[in-house]
């Protein structure tokens, strides 16, 4: 009988030269997967996508900064404390705006123009290789972080403890469900917070019971009151007021202390220095 061992090896040698043929024919495909001419549209979908949430940003910015900057949306600073509060915050905000507007405008923009068409069945892969974006992204921030620890931060807090020596002490005590103010240059005890106007005055408080702490929503004041310890901070009004003529001017408890909790506060009156002086010696 006839060998059939060359049929075999002449079987061999063409599929060896079929998957030569199949190697060359897929070469200069990979090499068109690779090719700068395939990475074109891409990078220009960045760019594209890069001035569209710059423009955003810098309009949404602009626009915003200049709202804030000649729209005053607190409420009545009764208090030179309530001032630098109020500055303190303008400026967090101006410095803080271009942050979340960035922020905002990417992530809608990104839900807008590459949102999947389909509930996805898990996440996406992470992008890591953009290390200048990260590099910049953590400066800045740093760095603002950085200016509002000194500024408004430790220059406003200095503000805001006034000076060594103050005017006039109230003792304010607080009970479930008041408070008691005492004066003790004339040993006067009275059920409202009256004020001088222009005066720092050094409040001092404790509690008899539980934790309470004390606020004053006009002045933008407040400290707690615990049992055993007293606790003080300075005011000094700047705006004459009554709680019957603006309810922000009273002491209100500001610490969960019982059932009646909301229900802990009373009023504040701040009358200019001779009507202060006339009802502190009036019995």
């Amino acid at each position: 009988m006839p060998s059939r061992q060359p049929a075999d090896k002449k079987t061999d040698d063409e599929a060896d030269n079929t998957t030569d043929n199949v190697e060359k024919q897929t070469l200069p495909q990979d090499k068109e997967k690779t090719s700068p001419s395939v990475k074109r549209p891409v990078l220009e979908n960045v760019k594209r996508d890069t001035v569209i949430i710059a423009t955003i940003w810098a309009v949404s910015t602009l626009v915003l900064e200049v709202l804030f900057t000649f729209v005053d949306p607190f409420p009545i600073k009764a208090a030179h404390q309530a001032e630098v509060s109020d500055n303190s915050f303008r400026i967090l905000t101006h410095m803080g705006l271009p942050v979340i507007t960035f922020t905002l405008t990417v992530l809608g923009y990104s839900i807008a123009r590459y949102r999947c068409p389909t509930f996805p069945l898990e996440d996406g892969p992470p992008l890591r290789q953009n290390t200048q974006v990260s590099t910049i992204w953590l400066g800045i921030t740093s760095v603002l972080c950085f200016v509002s620890v000194i500024y408004p931060g430790l220059t406003e807090l200095a503000e805001f403890r006034g000076d060594p020596v103050s005017d006039l002490r109230v003792d304010v005590t607080g009970l479930q469900f008041s408070w008691i103010v005492h004066y003790p240059d004339t040993d006067k005890t009275s059920t409202d917070l009256v004020l001088p106007k222009g005066r720092q005055v050094e409040l001092f408080t404790t509690s008899n019971d539980v934790v309470h702490s004390l606020w004053i929503p006009a002045f933008r004041t407040k400290i707690d009151a615990v049992p055993g310890r007293t606790n003080s901070m300075k005011i000094t009004p700047i705006e004459t007021g009554s709680y019957k003529e603006d309810p922000l001017f009273r002491v209100q408890c500001a610490e969960l202390c019982g059932l009646n909790h909301t229900l802990m506060k009373i009023p504040v009156r701040v009358l200019e220095p001779d009507e202060f002086d006339k009802w502190l010696i009036d019995n």
